[in-house]
């Protein structure tokens, strides 16, 4: 992934979403981190899961498949 500028936010409902979507993120090879929300995001004290712009398509159709709720994909 990087240290660049353009990466999306994934935002869930929980921490525990959170580290489930890590894990199943790092399963298929897809580099990503936790990090806190960006305050333009949510006001709520949070995280999210960062990954690269370029995996967000099969990021998004792979968490899809696994039922993990998602609070919305923002590219940053």
């Amino acid at each position: 992934m990087g240290e660049n500028k353009n990466y999306t936010a994934l935002l869930v409902y929980s921490s525990s979403y959170a580290i489930r979507a890590e894990q199943i993120l790092s399963k298929a090879n897809i580099s990503s981190k936790m990090i806190p929300i960006p305050r333009h995001l949510s006001s709520d004290c949070g995280v999210c899961v960062r990954i690269g712009t370029e995996d967000k398509e099969k990021a998004l159709s792979l968490l899809h498949s696994y039922n993990l709720p998602l609070d919305g994909a923002y590219e940053i």
